[in-house]
C-alpha cells in the first residue's frame, strides 16, 4: 500500500469512529499493540505499533491513569491493565518522551501501552482500528465524580511575534514533584514553566519553553 492509499485508509477509518463519537467528546483513549523494534548493534531504541483499539472517548483532554484503568476493561486483551501495579504508569512529559501511557512493561518492550489522545480535525490514527466489541462505537468512559474539570477560558501567548493557543500548562512544582533529576537540570539554566501550545489557525503543536528572563524557545511536536 502506497503512502497515499495509507493515509487515505486511516483517514477514512478516523472519520468512521469519530462519526460515532458521543456528543462533547474531547479526546479518545486508545490501546496500542507495540512491538519491540529495537537494534543493540546499532543503539536504536523504538516500537512499532501493530494494531490500534478505540476503548473509549472522554469529554476532557486530562491525563488521568483511573480514567485509563477503567476504559482497559473495555476490551478483553487490555482488560488486565485495569489492575496493572503502580509502576505501569509510564509519565514521560519530556523532550523526546512519549507522554502518559499506561503500560505494564518498559517502554520498549512489546505489549499493550494505553494513552490519550486529543481529536483535532485532521486527527488520523495509526494502525488498525477496532472498538471495544466489534461494534460500530466504543463505549463512552464515564468519569469518576469530581473529575470534571472546570470550563477555562482560552488563553493565548505569543512568542517572538507569533500567537499560540495554550494547550496544557505545567508550573515547576509539578514537574519537580514528577521529575527530579529533569527539574534540577533544568532549574539549573533558569526553565520555569513548560507550556504545550498550538496556533489558533493549525494543527501544528508545540512545547515553549519559558525561561526566567522573560525569553522562550519553541519545540515543535509530532503529533
Amino acid at each position: 500500500m502506497n503512502a497515499k492509499i495509507e493515509y487515505e485508509t486511516r483517514k477514512a477509518q478516523t472519520e468512521e469512529i469519530l462519526r460515532n463519537a458521543p456528543e462533547g467528546s474531547k479526546a479518545v483513549i486508545i490501546a496500542e499493540y507495540e512491538e519491540d523494534n529495537c537494534d543493540s548493534q546499532t543503539d536504536y531504541f523504538a516500537t512499532k505499533e501493530t494494531r490500534t483499539i478505540v476503548l473509549g472517548f472522554s469529554t476532557h483532554t486530562r491525563n488521568l491513569f483511573s480514567e485509563m484503568r477503567k476504559a482497559a476493561k473495555n476490551h478483553p486483551e487490555t482488560a488486565f491493565l485495569a489492575d496493572a501495579p503502580k509502576d505501569a504508569e509510564h509519565r514521560e512529559n519530556y523532550s523526546m518522551g512519549k507522554g502518559l501511557y499506561l503500560k505494564d512493561a518498559h517502554c520498549y518492550d512489546t505489549g499493550w501501552a494505553i494513552s490519550k489522545t486529543w481529536i483535532h480535525g485532521s486527527l488520523v490514527f495509526r494502525g488498525e482500528i477496532v472498538d471495544a466489541t466489534g461494534a460500530t462505537a466504543p463505549a463512552k468512559v464515564e468519569e469518576e465524580p469530581g473529575t470534571e474539570p472546570e470550563a477555562r477560558p482560552e488563553k493565548i501567548v505569543e512568542v517572538k511575534g507569533q500567537k499560540y493557543r495554550v494547550l496544557y500548562e505545567r508550573n515547576v512544582d509539578e514537574i519537580e514533584n514528577e521529575f527530579p533529576a529533569t527539574y534540577k537540570s533544568w532549574k539549573s539554566i533558569g526553565l520555569i514553566k513548560e507550556v504545550t501550545c498550538t496556533k489558533p489557525k493549525g494543527q501544528k503543536s508545540f512545547i515553549i519553553h519559558v525561561w526566567d528572563n522573560g525569553q522562550a524557545s519553541v519545540q515543535p511536536l509530532g503529533f
